[in-house]
């Protein structure tokens, strides 16, 4: 019988290298199929290293090893990338500034936001075309691994996947 590791992390908010430190330091191998990753939210935004974080989640090293689930702030850039938001409050006041700049590869000019959003969302999708899909298909609301409920801050019962 195989032992897992399980690795949870939460609210990266764009900082890859932190994350890749605090995994190092708590003894992750992304060689190690022992190894699990577990992601309870808020991997974006803030910080200037959303697309490598993207990446890493990814990568065919970690496929079938890696658990994630959707926060606010990803949902917020869901709902950019689906229109449902002009990004403009959220790049103000909650980073996603960083996160478009990270994805479009392109300097954010607010006021070119805020007239014409689909500019920096024509040119994520552009440049990551799967994005959307893996923000709405592989980030989950919640889930359960032995028995624990893995959900973001303030999920319910009622709306955490199960």
């Amino acid at each position: 019988m195989s032992t897992y590791k399980y690795f949870i992390f939460s609210d990266t908010h764009g900082c890859y290298d932190f994350l890749m430190e605090s995994l190092t330091a708590a003894g992750f191998n992304i060689e190690d199929p022992s190894h699990i990753l577990v992601g309870a939210g808020d991997y974006f935004d803030r910080g200037e290293q959303s697309e490598k974080l993207y990446k890493f989640f990814k990568s065919r090293k970690l496929k079938n090893r890696i658990y994630l689930v959707r926060g606010n702030h990803d949902d917020m850039l869901l709902d950019f990338l689906t229109g449902l938001d002009d990004g403009f409050f959220n790049a103000i006041y909650n980073g996603m500034s960083e996160t478009i700049e990270s994805f479009s590869k392109l300097p954010l000019n607010l006021s070119m936001l805020q007239l014409d959003p689909n500019y920096y969302v024509d040119k994520i999708k552009e440049n990551y075309p799967r994005l959307f899909k893996w923000l709405s298909t592989s980030l989950k609301r919640g889930f359960q691994i032995d028995n624990y409920k893995i959900t973001h801050a303030g999920m319910s019962q009622d709306n955490d996947g199960h």
